[in-house]
């Protein structure tokens, strides 16, 4: 039996770019990235404290992000290296120019 190819999405929303290259954003769940770090840090373990003094990140910075509040895209990166999690594209839900082949 032939393997079923993922297909790309039809539906989206399209975006200029600077270059004038036009791309489709496919529609679909939002993942919030930022809840995924604090599950992954409240299972491992780690304290505020352990985390200030690995990264270097004030803890009450550490503080306010388990509490909701935003970080900024470094911190963000430090916080995701201690407890081993990377963001990676998924190639079958990337952007695609609009002169692809589907």
């Amino acid at each position: 039996m032939a393997k079923k190819q993922p297909t790309r999405p039809e539906t989206g929303t399209t975006v200029r770019l600077k270059d004038g290259r036009e791309i489709l954003l496919p529609n679909g769940e939002l993942v919030d990235f930022a809840e995924l770090l604090r599950e992954t840090i409240r299972a491992a373990g780690l304290t505020q404290y352990h985390l200030a003094k690995v990264t270097g990140i004030p803890q009450s910075a550490l503080s306010q992000f388990m509490n909701g509040k935003d970080l900024r895209v470094g911190t963000f990166q430090k916080l995701c290296h201690v407890v081993g999690l990377e963001l990676n594209q998924n190639p079958e839900r990337a952007p695609r120019t609009l002169d692809e082949e589907s």
